[in-house]
């Protein structure tokens, strides 16, 4: 398989990167600084020229898959979490489809998040994003007091609802491309290191996120799931959000319908 992967230089896209490489898959990575295309995702003009350099990589050949790992979060500037967490994602896939749809059997798999969940979403952020409008977006972020974890969280929120609008638009479904997302809880990746290094950040994170399970997951762990999704074993999934969270969405929310 070809296969695109963003995030490939930390956390859980690196393991990914990993793990379809030795497993003998032809894969680009992409990252912010460095692998084998460096972009900023959180620029317009930096995706269309990363999604030009996977295209000269293909040759013509088609993309079998795009795996969208690349995230930031608190404390980078909220405006640019939503364009790195939804618009990167997002229109980077847009501009990666028409590749896609020559395998006859794409496959788009996307990082969301536990935090999409959270009380901090924004509904008229998302909706905004929902909507195309990344100025607009970045306005609100810039225009209105900012909630620590609201940008992430509405990144994440947005990210999972376009997930779902995927199996209702002949852009993605119509031409055999299947879009799945996993919204894991707390993983130990570089995002996560200065919180579970200290007692403090710890308690915090076990209030916020409590694990049935009782431990918090590698990135190796997260990456073995996205592997999957890509298998013709998964290919009935699609337009859904997998929370690979050890059960904290279902302690959180006991009573949210099936």
């Amino acid at each position: 398989m070809r296969i695109a992967v963003t995030g490939s230089t930390s956390g859980i896209g690196e393991a990914l990167l990993r793990q379809l490489r030795e497993e003998g898959h032809s894969v680009i990575g992409l990252g912010s600084r460095g692998g084998d295309v460096q972009a900023n995702l959180g620029s317009a003009a930096e995706r269309l020229r990363a999604a030009q350099e996977i295209g000269s990589w293909l040759d013509g050949a088609p993309l079998d898959a795009f795996v969208a790992c690349a995230g930031i979060a608190d404390p980078a500037p909220p405006e640019q979490i939503m364009s790195v967490n939804y618009f990167g994602v997002v229109e980077l896939a847009r501009a990666l489809r028409d590749s896609l749809a020559l395998a006859g059997s794409g496959r788009i798999v996307v990082l969301s998040s536990l935090n999409s969940t959270f009380p901090e979403v924004s509904s008229e952020l998302v909706e905004l994003a929902l909507e195309g409008s990344e100025d607009g977006a970045r306005r609100w972020l810039l225009t209105h007091p900012y909630v620590p974890g609201q940008a992430y969280a509405s990144s994440k929120n947005a990210v999972s609802r376009w997930v779902r609008s995927t199996v209702s638009n002949e852009c993605w479904i119509g031409q055999g491309i299947a879009v799945i997302g996993v919204a894991p809880g707390v993983v130990r990746t570089p995002m996560t290191r200065a919180l579970l290094a200290e007692p403090q950040g710890r308690d915090v994170l076990r209030t916020l996120v409590p694990m049935p399970i009782g431990e918090y997951q590698q990135s190796e762990d997260v990456a073995a799931l996205l592997a999957f999704l890509l298998t013709p074993s998964a290919r009935f999934l699609a337009g859904q959000t997998l929370f690979a969270d050890g059960g904290s969405e279902a302690l959180r929310r006991p009573t949210r319908p099936l």
